[in-house]
């Protein structure tokens, strides 16, 4: 076993990874109040030159690269990795509206550094969830059966 500690948009950024959340995992399920304390942490972290630790998310890679992309297996930490995903989602759409650069990137270099590995999604979630994420990236209509914490917590 490895262990390394690295920023959480660090991990997010790095190109050519993706991470899946398999199947045995619960689905996305963060409330208002787990989603606000994670934000008010943020907010806080930001106020001050320093890192802030988030959690801890524990993976391991799969044996064969996909699409030209390591793929890492969630084994604990999906809910924190899906929910920053979810506000990363939520900042692009906001930057693109009104047409932000922040600090050199534009709504578009932002997914295609956190949200997109190789033309696929960089987080791919369990059966339930997947593809309530794949139309809130791409913009497509959401699934009959659609998420609705993902759906609340994006919005």
């Amino acid at each position: 076993m490895q262990t390394k500690q690295e920023l959480l948009l660090d991990l997010l950024g790095t190109p050519d990874l993706r991470f899946s959340i398999p199947a045995y995992q619960r689905t996305y399920a963060w409330t208002d109040q787990q989603c606000d304390e994670l934000w008010r942490d943020i907010f806080r972290a930001a106020r001050v030159p320093r890192s802030h630790f988030i959690g801890m998310v524990i993976c391991t890679d799969e044996p064969r690269p996909q699409d030209g992309c390591t793929v890492r297996c969630i084994v604990d930490g999906q809910q924190r990795l899906a929910t920053v995903s979810i506000m990363l989602l939520a900042f692009s759409h906001y930057m693109a509206v009104h047409g932000i650069d922040f600090f050199g990137m534009d709504a578009q270099l932002l997914r295609e550094s956190y949200l997109i590995c190789n033309g696929n999604l960089k987080l791919e979630l369990s059966r339930a969830d997947k593809d309530t994420w794949k139309a809130l990236v791409t913009g497509t209509d959401l699934p009959a059966r659609a998420s609705t914490r993902m759906i609340a917590n994006h919005r």
